[in-house]
């Protein structure tokens, strides 16, 4: 049975239960009408008939109980496949990668390659995470290529059992969606920031909260002066517990979803599937060895006051230090079993991305696995396109004795397919899924260079900018993991002449280094010069009065066409310009004195 019948089915079930709910909530109504009448007429011995209620009491409970639980199944089921579109605040949704990157030495995508590439949209379109660690877990796995092909199989078998075994599927996303994600937040700092102190003397908060207790004891010994003891006891604890509430109020949320998520990791371990197998005994021992954690947060839960009972609750807790007792317990308990906590929040993380990536699967019409070519720097894409565009030209490139130097005029698809080879590479070693009919390559580090910008808060200008970055390119390069470059025009904030003579040299050298390089470039004299060493192909356009005429499809060879002067046609600047500038490309061609600078 498919998603969409299991929907159906839902559905069915929603009214079925609805029509319970209500008949049974009307007979309930309506018998207590009537006992409560014939009580009235004719005795209060009718009031009896009150017990045989039970049945359709206990029938609209049942029956209400059932219809929410469809109600949110059926939200999981509509919602499988289908993109989510909610704000992201990428700041906190970064902060497990940024925090881990600190102390594994491991390959990450830089913060360049990851704008270059538009990844926090690619990201967004992936992302159908339930949970707070499963939005970062997935964020952290797209900026941490693996490789090693093993583990990128062991994901994508949890990942294709996602897709494949439906009830499985449900039990575990019914889990994530109970625990929820907007409420809380700051888990992921309380995690792996630093960890508030706690203070030497936290042991007299618990002194002085047995002291409250043996106040209430002191009528029985001084009689009405143990007033004056215990307003004095409780005036001592209200000011300490106000005092300590302004210091650690700002960790409260994060600690009750640290309660919330333990619970969900019990809920995980009593799924039957052999998928869990290995997760769920780490996620027994983790629990283990946090169960006291579990009995502390519960007295911490943030809740608003609304009613008698929760002012008095309030009250206990004040005279009693409970908050404030509990607080420093709980934050010596984390520190004490750190380990086994973060390895809660990554299982739970692993699992809700994962699911989150089967959806984005599914909702694909067409997508390949990778084949992975050991110890190999060469790289193979047959048909690949770009997964943020609609209805993509697709293109095909090989990639492993020559770099690669593209050619062609403006908006002609040069940056498109850049950034094509660069995230098909990054998906194919993070979700093992390909935007292309075919992706062979070894396992390669991706580094980009294509956005480009003056920094004005720094004082340094285009140029000097893209060369740092550029430096850093040339150093990924000198790796024993092979790289992949991907240029988008070098050096192009200085003159024609530096620029050439720079670019030639740069690409030189990288192409002797253990990389792949793919560059575009508007530069048609670079091209000529790098024939021994680049494989030359281009993208071509056709612009005139009526139009802009662009089939986006990579041919070999370098381009023939320019459309920087027809593009001004196109947008009508004054016929003189236009002619002008056409005058004056032919003399430089006569000349053979090309400077665009």
């Amino acid at each position: 049975m498919d998603n969409l019948d299991q929907a159906r089915l839902t559905e069915t079930l929603i009214r079925r239960f609805t029509l319970i709910y209500k008949t049974f909530t009307a007979i309930s109504l309506a018998g207590v009408v009537a006992v409560i009448a014939l009580a009235h007429y004719y005795g209060a011995g009718y009031l009896n008939g009150l017990y045989l209620l039970f049945i359709p009491v206990t029938g609209t409970i049942y029956a209400y109980v059932r219809l929410k639980y469809y109600k949110k199944l059926l939200q999981i089921q509509v919602s499988w496949g289908r993109e989510e579109k909610r704000k992201r605040d990428f700041s906190m949704i970064r902060k497990l990668n940024d925090a881990t990157s600190r102390y594994e030495n491991s390959y990450r995508v830089d913060d360049q390659t990851w704008q270059d590439l538009h990844f926090d949209l690619i990201y967004t379109r992936i992302d159908r995470t339930l949970t707070v660690p499963g939005e970062a877990f997935l964020y952290r796995l797209l900026r941490s290529p693996l490789l090693d092909e093993k583990q990128l199989i062991a994901r994508d078998t949890l990942i294709k059992v996602f897709q494949d075994d439906v009830n499985f599927r449900e039990k575990s996303r019914m889990v994530f969606h109970q625990e929820g994600r907007d409420r809380f937040r700051e888990i992921t700092s309380l995690l792996w920031d630093e960890i508030p102190p706690v203070k030497p003397y936290h042991y007299l908060y618990a002194i002085l909260g047995y002291l409250s207790y043996l106040s209430l004891v002191t009528p029985f010994f001084i009689g009405y002066n143990s007033i004056i003891v215990i307003l004095a006891v409780f005036a001592v604890n209200s000011y300490i517990h106000y005092r300590e509430n302004k210091k650690y109020s700002n960790y409260l949320p994060a600690i009750t979803q640290l309660g919330v998520l333990l619970g969900t990791a019990k809920k995980i371990v009593k799924i039957e599937h052999n998928a869990l197998s290995s997760y769920k005994e780490d996620l027994k021992t983790a629990l283990t060895k946090t169960r006291i954690i579990s009995r502390h947060t519960q007295l911490l839960f943030q809740k608003a006051v609304t009613s008698d009972t929760d002012i008095i609750y309030e009250y206990i807790k004040i005279f009693f230090l409970l908050e404030v007792r509990s607080f420093y317990r709980t934050i010596k308990e984390i520190q004490l079993r750190i380990e086994p906590l973060r390895t809660i929040y990554n299982i739970i993380g692993e699992l809700d991305a994962a699911q989150a990536i089967a959806s984005y699967r599914e909702g694909l019409s067409h997508y390949t696995k990778p084949r992975f070519i050991n110890s190999s720097a060469e790289l193979r894409i047959e048909s690949g396109y770009h997964p943020l565009i609609e209805n993509a030209v697709t293109n095909s490139i090989v990639i492993k004795d020559k770099g690669i130097l593209i050619t062609g005029s403006n908006m002609s698809g040069k940056s498109t397919f850049l950034r094509t080879v660069g995230v098909n590479v990054i998906l194919a070693q993070t979700i093992y899924t390909c935007f292309a009919d075919n992706y062979e390559a070894g396992f390669l580090k991706v580094s980009s260079s294509i956005s480009k910008s003056d920094d004005l808060t720094l004082g340094k200008s285009f140029y000097y900018l893209e060369a740092e970055r550029l430096l850093k390119l040339v150093h990924s390069a000198d790796s024993h993991i092979p790289s992949i470059l991907i240029i988008d025009e070098l050096l192009s904030g200085t003159n024609y002449i530096e620029r050439l003579a720079a670019s030639e040299a740069i690409l030189e050298f990288l192409i002797k280094q253990n990389c792949l390089v793919v560059v575009a470039t508007h530069d048609l004299d670079l091209a000529g010069k790098l024939l021994h060493t680049y494989q030359c192909y281009h993208f071509t356009d056709l612009v005139t009065k009526e139009g802009l005429n662009f089939d986006y499809k990579l041919r070999e060879g370098i381009t023939r066409t320019r459309n920087a002067i027809k593009l001004l046609d196109y947008l009508n600047y004054p016929q003189q310009i236009v002619d002008k500038a056409t005058s004056n490309i032919a003399d430089f061609v006569d000349n053979d004195l090309e400077d665009s600078s």
